[in-house]
């Protein structure tokens, strides 16, 4: 028993050499040109693993903040619970390993050019705030909704509506001067002119400026979705991704991540947009049921 536990000192002793070397700005390949298995859990790691292959390194509860992977083939490491705030991924390439937990993922760099090998454990358990949840598959699905997809034509009908208004009371004012100069010579001015009187100019319906607000924000965020939403998340669902094709999240939810303000923005506009055209929608319920009861 007492020589497990002075191996497992000797072999904790090693790491923790190891992990000072490299916080020093030592590469990993020159610390462990052994390949042996390196057990940096719980620690802060901020490493230069660029252009390695790193096997089985144990990270789980590490801190990474500072940390590059840059081409890094990682085979095998344990994340789990890992905090990736400000990590560098470009180009890296993961072939298995737990990813349970982790932490700060939406804060990783370059993480949209990372690949996956296969279905790694756990990415789909991966902490994430409710900013993050609001990603460009959920854009998607809300844009979708019925009343959404309608925005862009009352965009292009409402303002065509309005001219022709204009136009009609326009018309109407100079009919009833041009047949009230000739009403005393003419008896078919003279009905005219009684029959136009009757006829009052129209006013804009109460509820257009909402509705053309309203159209306005829509077609805002779905041409923010249609220009800037990456291809794999318009083409694919999370769970397509995931049960279908058994392809790992890591290859699809930092895609989804993407744009940050301008997503926030997209969602605004939807936010702003689908509020008034439910309570246009609302109002006009309510008017007809009113309507209905009433007669």
């Amino acid at each position: 028993m007492r020589c497990f536990e002075l191996s497992r000192d000797l072999t904790s002793m090693a790491d923790q050499a190891k992990l000072d070397q490299l916080n020093k700005g030592t590469p990993y390949s020159e610390i462990n040109r052994d390949g042996m298995r390196v057990d940096f859990s719980d620690a802060h790691v901020k490493g230069n693993f660029s252009g390695v292959k790193i096997n089985n390194v144990n990270f789980a509860g590490s801190r990474l903040c500072g940390s590059t992977f840059k081409g890094t083939y990682i085979d095998g490491c344990d994340f789990q619970n890992s905090d990736w705030t400000g990590c560098d991924f470009a180009g890296a390439t993961f072939n298995g390993g737990n990813l349970r937990g982790i932490k700060n993922a939406h804060r990783a760099k370059n993480l949209h050019t990372a690949l996956a090998n296969g279905f790694l454990t756990g990415f789909e358990t991966a902490v994430r705030p409710w900013w993050i949840k609001l990603d460009w598959e959920l854009m998607g699905i809300v844009g979708r909704l019925p009343f959404f997809t309608a925005s862009t034509t009352v965009l292009v009908l409402l303002p065509v509506f309005i001219y022709f208004l204009d136009l009609y009371n326009q018309y109407l004012e100079a009919w009833k001067t041009a047949l009230g100069a000739h009403a005393t010579t003419s008896l078919s001015a003279e009905i005219a002119s009684a029959a136009l009187a009757r006829l009052s100019p129209l006013e804009i319906p109460s509820l257009s400026l909402a509705a053309l607000i309203s159209a306005l924000f829509l077609f805002v965020g779905s041409l923010l979705y249609s220009c800037l939403c990456p291809g794999r998340i318009k083409q694919f669902s999370r769970h397509q991704w995931r049960d279908e094709l058994q392809r790992s999240l890591l290859d699809y939810w930092p895609h989804a991540w993407r744009f940050s303000v301008i997503r926030m923005i997209c969602a605004l506009c939807y936010l702003i947009g689908g509020i008034l055209a439910v309570w246009i929608i609302g109002t006009k319920l309510v008017s007809t049921f009113v309507y209905i009861i009433r007669n």
